[in-house]
Parts: C-alpha cells; sequence; structure tokens
C-alpha cells in the first residue's frame, strides 16, 4: 500500500516544485493540508491517469498533471473552489439535520429489493473481505480497499440485516461519481453578515452558511459580533430566495479567523457591531416590531399562521433565565430552550406598564450552552452578564398571546426566537465571575 509522509513523498518519492507549488494551492483553496492533497493527487494520477508509479515519470509532466488536476477539480466544486467572506456571525439555528437519510434509505431500500440490482443500478457496491481487506463489488470494478478487516468498519460501511455495503456518488459531475461515499452527512446553518471583501463595502448581505460533517451535528462555537475571515464555497447565482444560502469549506471550524483586516486600520473601529448593525436593513427599533411584522410576515405552506421575518435588535437585559425550561415541542437537540426578556427606554416611554414594556426573546439550547449567549467576551475569556447589560438579539420575529385568568387569548405581543446574542463588552453589567448566575440576583423580572 502507497504511504505519503508529511512532505508528500510516496514510498521515498520527492515531488518537482512545481507540483508542490500547485497542490498547497489547491490545498489552502479547499482547506486541506497538503499532506491530504498529495494523497488525492496520488489517486488522481492513478485512477484518472493510470499512473502507479510517479516517480517513474518526468517533472514536466508531473507538473503538467497537477496543474489538471488542481484547475479540473476547481471546476467541479463550483468555479473556484473556495472564497473568503468577511463579516461577523449573528447566529447559529439549532436544528439539525442528515443530509444523506433520505439516499441511504433509498440505498438500504434497494438492497433488500436485491443486491444484484442495487449493485447495477450505482447506487451501491457489496463489501467482503478477502485477503484481509475489505473488497468492493460495483456495477464496473471489483477492487480491494484501503481498510483492513480488523478493527472497526471503514467510514462507508453500511450494515442492514446480513448485507454490508457502501453508497456510491450518483452525481457524474463530481471527481467521486462512482465512489463510495460517507453514509451520513450532518448539517447545521450559521448565520453570517457579510460578504466577499471586495463587496464588503458595498453589499453587507445576511447568508445562511451550510455547515456539513458526517461524523455528528456540527456544534463548535463560533464569537458573534467578532470580525473575521471565513471561507465558503462560491454562491449560487440569481438565488430567488429571501436567504442568501452558501455552503461552507471543509473543515470550516479551521477556516475561521478572527481579524479586522479586511479594511482600513483607520476604519475599523467601525466595525463594532454597535456602530454598524443598526444601519442594517435588518435592524429594527423594539417600538417597531408590531409594525415590522403586520407588513413583512409571509403566508408559507404547510404553516398555519404566518411566519415572521429575520430581524437584529438592541435592548437592555431585563430578564433571564439561566436554568431553562424543557422544551416541549422536540424540535431542539439539546431539549432546553432559554427565556430573556429586553427593553429600551423609546419602548418604556410609549409603553410605561402592561406587556408591551419589554420584548420576549427565546433562546434554543445551544445557543446557550455551546455559544454563550448569557456571557460577554473579556478577552480569552467568557463572563456572564447581568440585568441591564445591553445585547444585539438576531431571530425570527413572531408574536406571543397574552389571555385573561380564564385562558382566553385577548391580545399578541411581539416575541424574537432568538438565533444570536451578542452582548456589547463595554455595555454590560458583570453578573460577578464565579459567583451567583441564579435567578435571584436578577432580582427578579417578567416573562
Amino acid at each position: 500500500m502507497n504511504t505519503t509522509d508529511e512532505n508528500g513523498n510516496e514510498n521515498g518519492m520527492n515531488w518537482p516544485d512545481g507540483v508542490t507549488e500547485r497542490l498547497s494551492w489547491w490545498a489552502e483553496n479547499n482547506s486541506k493540508t497538503l499532506v491530504e492533497a498529495y494523497a488525492e493527487f496520488i489517486v488522481y494520477l492513478r485512477e484518472t491517469l493510470g499512473i502507479d508509479s510517479p516517480a517513474d515519470e518526468d517533472d514536466d509532466f508531473l507538473e503538467e498533471s497537477a496543474e489538471t488536476f488542481v484547475v479540473a477539480d476547481a471546476r467541479k466544486m463550483g468555479g473556484g473552489g473556495t472564497i473568503d467572506f468577511v463579516g461577523w456571525f449573528v447566529g447559529v439555528d439549532k436544528k439539525v439535520a442528515d443530509k444523506r437519510a433520505g439516499d441511504r434509505q433509498t440505498a438500504i431500500n434497494a438492497v433488500r429489493q436485491g443486491m444484484g440490482d442495487a449493485i447495477a443500478s450505482g447506487l451501491v457496491a457489496r463489501a467482503y473481505v478477502e485477503n484481509g481487506h475489505w473488497m468492493l463489488e460495483s456495477k464496473d470494478s471489483v477492487r480491494q480497499t484501503e481498510e483492513s478487516a480488523e478493527g472497526d468498519d471503514p467510514w462507508w460501511m453500511i450494515r442492514d440485516g446480513g448485507a454490508d455495503f457502501a453508497m456510491l456518488q450518483t452525481n457524474s459531475e463530481w471527481d467521486s461519481f462512482g465512489k463510495p461515499i460517507r453514509p451520513s452527512m450532518w448539517s447545521r446553518t450559521y448565520y453570517f453578515l457579510g460578504n466577499t471583501a471586495e463587496s464588503f463595502n458595498d453589499d453587507i448581505a445576511l447568508w445562511a452558511i451550510r455547515v456539513g460533517d458526517p461524523d455528528g451535528a456540527p456544534s463548535f462555537p463560533v464569537a458573534e459580533g467578532v470580525p473575521c475571515r471565513v471561507k465558503v464555497r462560491p454562491p449560487r447565482e440569481n438565488q430567488q430566495t429571501d436567504m442568501l444560502f452558501v455552503t461552507a469549506a471543509n473543515k470550516f471550524q479551521t477556516t475561521i479567523r478572527y481579524t479586522d483586516d479586511f479594511v482600513d486600520e483607520a476604519d475599523r473601529s467601525l466595525l463594532a457591531p454597535e456602530r454598524m448593525w443598526p444601519n442594517h436593513e435588518l435592524y429594527c427599533d423594539l417600538p417597531d416590531l408590531e409594525e415590522l411584522y403586520e407588513t413583512g410576515s409571509k403566508m408559507v405552506p404547510g404553516i398555519p399562521n404566518p411566519i415572521g421575518p429575520l430581524v437584529i435588535v438592541k435592548g437592555k437585559v431585563t430578564y433571564v433565565n439561566r436554568d431553562g425550561w424543557e422544551d416541549s415541542f422536540g424540535d431542539d437537540p439539546s431539549g432546553m430552550r432559554y427565556p430573556m426578556s429586553i427593553s429600551s427606554f423609546s419602548l418604556q416611554r410609549e409603553n410605561p406598564d402592561g406587556p408591551r414594556r419589554e420584548v420576549s426573546c427565546i433562546m434554543h439550547g445551544h445557543l446557550v450552552k455551546e455559544n454563550h449567549a448569557l456571557d460577554y467576551r473579556d478577552g480569552d475569556r467568557w463572563l456572564p452578564y447581568a440585568n441591564k447589560s445591553t445585547v444585539f438579539v438576531f431571530g425570527r420575529l413572531g408574536t406571543r398571546p397574552i389571555k385573561d385568568d380564564s385562558g382566553n387569548e385577548i391580545d399578541r405581543v411581539p416575541r424574537i426566537n432568538a438565533l444570536g446574542v451578542y452582548a456589547v463588552p463595554r455595555l454590560v453589567i458583570p453578573a460577578g465571575e464565579g459567583g451567583d448566575t441564579s435567578l435571584d440576583q436578577y432580582g427578579g423580572g417578567s416573562q
């Protein structure tokens, strides 16, 4: 079996500098290590060009092959591999989904109907052991894999009853066409306010970044409101939905770099969310939320109530429940949700008492447990904040019912299903490091 060391040397081979230069560029643009780039190039030489011994080829041929590899692969990955986005994270979705659940069930059903037909269709390859290695039988070939039959199952393995098999890539536009793919691909959406560095000054837009992970739901935290660079795949042109979507680069978490170097040094102070976000079209003052809900809500087929728009608001914390409630709706993987209320001078001036004097915000469990929604950043530390701290909340605008003593609905007031919370470091009230973070310290409040 071929092995590749940290310098890309395969079984003692030294690659030409031109090959290394091209693969380094490819690795950077695809969020992979140089070692991974060498390994994939070796597979490309063997399976596409029929080159089993690169050491026997001249340097010019290898350099030209490397250029073909990086250019062709970039085209298939969406016109340039990955690009930099600059801006701020503003939120993260509570929902996770296995994007391959449907394809996996289709493959399983096909195998149950008959392994031979499932193989002939190109959906699967049968797995079996020969000479201590896993073999894969597809419609076009039988080949030995690199996975030993000893130890854990291969990354592509699906076991159903007595059948062992791998799902295959069925999209002919991908380099992996006809090859095994991971049976699961978990996805979570992170929300990003920004654009490419070239477009940032003119068009700061809201993007939904779809982050995939074959091993489990993406759950890494992001620092909301902190300027950063991230790598994503180029967006599709002429998107017709209200939300702009991009797909994250591979190993997305490792591409996040918190920096403000994408604007001139003299302008970097302007990147503070408290200076920038109130000028964005997503921003809404608290007293205007009712009108925004009436004018900006839409009916969605299959959902009986109007769906409100996404908003950014700013307010002072008037109540927070750090213990949380169990999520009775069952759509939050954490099983929890956390209520918080915010208000402002203008809102309380218009509504000196009653339920409209504050706005309820419901935070999902991942946002609180993993993404520091109830903390502010102090250097490298996350510390809890208390009542009257200034926060920005990003989320979906909705309403909640107000009921009389008999349980009859008599009114509805704005509510935000929060997807992100950013506490302004200069405008927080510290809750006390290592001190009491229970409800008692906040002096109560209303929901």
